[in-house]
């Protein structure tokens, strides 16, 4: 999905505002993001499609391993007194084009990363995604596009996009069925159902996992 922007100021590029009545954070802090992270997570397991690249813990890994040196990323936050109700984190790329930067903006995407959606409150995303767009405006005012990759197709996001009246361009592109195991029955009857050496690996692989601290 790709949000190509008109070329015009939003804002003067404040990190921090207010938008009818919700407090909005934007951070570029590791430190900062740590006071988010129980919030952010409980949002991401509330969120209709649930996945586990939504979670703080997830993202801020992307964070630490994965932007090159070139690029640099920003996180809004909003917060309706102090219960947080959206997330959006964003990777900015420095894009030139006729002598002018117009930095392209996208979720974090990698192939460990396959989809970083708007994490919005259950109910308020048709509030909460328009003004996460809003402020990443003001963030990059000249930005080129935006973009947000394999979101599944009950994602929220579709819903919100179509009826927003912002003056973009919005290009929305079919990215295939995904990658996935079908399983029947319960979790245990299918541990049982892999091979000796296989489950054998996989319970030497969470006791290591088990070894490590803070996980």
């Amino acid at each position: 999905l790709d949000l190509f922007a008109k070329r015009e100021s939003l804002g003067d590029g404040d990190f921090g505002g207010r938008g009818k009545g919700l407090r909005i954070e934007v951070t570029d802090s590791f430190d900062k993001l740590r006071c988010h992270a129980d919030a952010w997570n409980n949002l991401a397991y509330e969120a209709p499609h649930c996945l586990p690249t939504l979670s703080h813990a997830w993202v801020v890994s992307f964070l630490e391993n994965h932007i090159d040196e070139n690029q640099s990323w920003r996180c809004i936050f909003i917060y309706d007194d102090n219960n947080l109700v959206g997330v959006l984190p964003l990777v900015i790329i420095p894009h030139h084009m006729l002598g002018f930067n117009q930095p392209r903006l996208k979720t974090p995407h990698n192939k460990h990363s396959f989809s970083v959606d708007f994490l919005s409150a259950r109910g308020r995303e048709r509030e909460v995604i328009p003004l996460l767009l809003e402020q990443m405006r003001r963030i990059q005012p000249s930005l080129y596009d935006f973009s947000l990759n394999r979101l599944p197709e009950d994602s929220p996001t579709f819903g919100v996009i179509e009826n927003w009246k912002s003056g973009t361009t919005i290009i929305r592109e079919f990215d295939g069925i995904g990658s996935f195991l079908e399983v029947g029955g319960t979790h245990e009857q299918y541990r049982k159902s892999l091979s000796h050496n296989f489950a054998r690996n996989l319970v030497k692989a969470r006791n290591k996992l088990a070894r490590l601290p803070d996980v």
